[in-house]
């Protein structure tokens, strides 16, 4: 299981790739031309699967977790295509992106440089509460004092607030990138700044979100239409989504201290129940659990979840969740209307990577062998 610590922007993964296999279709190219791959591995059996990887940029074991199994191999006798990161200018960062929008060399090693920077580089549109944003070739970039304010709580949530009731901030944000400084709560080596980008998208009438829940939308960037179109004329039976959460911390302190064992992953299946989807999903989802756990991996207990996510009537079963409360349209979510098994995977972002990276291979061999034993 490989952390491969060289690759820091999109264009080296795709470098990688593409000394990996010998063929890699690109189905298209963020704003700095870095690719947007499909890879074909495994056998010829139909129908075909579909593996993705790195919709959030900043969640970066399932893209590494893909990118192992064009590295050492995947064993799957169904014709598998692996998209190992979908969003891959995001995946150079904060201080690429900068880059990349002004043209010139940045330095940024913390908040006070990040707003020097900002204020030589680009143009102030909007201030609120302990947050400025700065547009830089049509690109906004956040300043945030982390002081006072969580950037991942501005992102996820708040600022989707404000810009429903401002108008002028709709208009700011309508139809642009966002990146904010990362709030890292896994042990990786490199900091805000640096590579997996935290960075959100505005729809036209105000939606502020991660380019993963916008699948229904059709005034999105490449890296959404070009999967969506790719998935449409493959139709793959069975999809898996590898992502990651940092749902550790947002458990309270009084439950950590209460002795429960900490789960590792869990995993997120869309709510519908119609039979022709529970006769192959849920096996597969629970032969995902049941591999990970004699793995050694635990899952997330139902308390844990309620308690770090606030759901009062979870549907929950032991490893994975049939309500996903939030709004927007997930790919998981989206892929149901030709897939049989369509399943999120997230591994806890506070473990080492290596093991991150391990969860990931074990749930998706894990899911390619019991599906095998449907079709």
């Amino acid at each position: 299981m490989s952390y491969y610590t060289d690759l820091k922007t999109g264009h080296d993964i795709a470098s990688f790739v593409r000394r990996q296999v010998k063929s890699a279709e690109e189905i298209a190219t963020t704003v700095d031309g870095s690719p947007i791959q499909v890879v074909k591995l495994g056998g010829g059996r139909k129908p075909a699967i579909l593996l993705k990887a790195g919709n959030h940029s900043s969640e970066i074991a399932g893209i590494h977790a893909l990118l192992t199994f064009l590295a050492e191999g995947l064993q799957s006798p169904f014709e598998t295509h692996i998209i190992p990161c979908g969003s891959p200018f995001d995946f150079g960062g904060y201080r690429f992106a900068l880059e990349w929008a002004s043209e010139t060399k940045v330095h940024i090693e913390d908040d006070e440089q990040c707003l020097a920077e900002l204020t030589r580089l680009g143009r102030k549109v909007y201030e609120g509460e302990h947050f400025i944003l700065f547009e830089v070739r049509n690109t906004l970039f956040t300043w945030v004092d982390r002081k006072k304010l969580d950037s991942r709580r501005l992102f996820y949530g708040q600022l989707d607030t404000l810009t429903l009731r401002d108008p002028e901030l709709r208009a700011i944000l309508s139809g642009k990138r966002i990146f904010f400084p990362n709030e890292l709560y896994y042990p990786e080596d490199y900091g805000s700044y640096d590579q997996a980008g935290l960075v959100g998208w505005t729809s036209p009438d105000g939606y502020v979100s991660n380019l993963n829940r916008l699948y229904d939308r059709y005034d999105v960037p490449p890296e959404l239409w070009s999967i969506r179109d790719y998935c449409e004329r493959l139709k793959p039976a069975m999809v898996i989504d590898l992502h990651e959460s940092c749902i550790n911390t947002r458990i309270p302190e009084k439950l950590k201290r209460s002795g429960e064992q900490l789960g590792n992953h869990f995993l997120i299946l869309p709510p519908v129940h119609a039979p022709s989807y529970e006769a192959i999903e849920t096996p597969v989802a629970e032969a995902m659990v049941a591999a990970t756990g004699n793995a050694g991996f635990d899952c997330f207990t139902l308390s844990q979840l309620e308690a770090a996510w606030g759901y009062p009537d979870t549907d929950y079963f032991h490893g994975y969740l049939r309500k996903d409360v939030r709004d927007g349209m997930p790919f998981y979510r989206w892929a149901i209307r030709f897939a049989d098994v369509s399943i999120t995977t997230e591994t806890s972002m506070d473990m080492p990577i290596e093991k991150r990276v391990m969860i990931h291979i074990t749930l998706v061999n894990a899911a390619i062998e019991a599906f095998s034993r449907f079709l």
